[in-house]
């Protein structure tokens, strides 16, 4: 698979103060976003690739209340979408929706 970089990151945590100090002053993540229950930070060096981080009491989107209940959730930038969507689902990656 030709995975370029990372394009987002995201993950829901009851510990948002821990976890957006890791990513800010452990990383070493710039903060483009900081409100209460979300903080999004900015990857060095990258073109618009961020970690989100959502507290407990955000309010949901559809999309963050349908995958942020077991873990974060992750996107690649590949080199060919429909040829990396594959190859997931011939590993047996459960994937989350179509290609839009």
């Amino acid at each position: 698979m030709d995975v370029r970089r990372l394009g987002w990151l995201g993950t829901r945590t009851p510990r948002f103060a821990e976890t957006t100090r890791f990513f800010r002053d452990v990383l070493g993540l710039t903060t483009f976003v900081e409100e209460p229950d979300f903080a999004m930070f900015a990857l060095p060096g990258a073109d618009h690739d961020y970690v989100e981080v959502i507290g407990p009491d955000a309010k949901d989107s559809d999309f963050e209340a349908a995958t942020f209940t077991t873990g974060a959730v992750v996107s690649f930038v590949v080199g060919d979408i429909v040829e990396a969507r594959s190859e997931l689902a011939s590993a047996g990656v459960e994937l989350l929706g179509e290609i839009i």
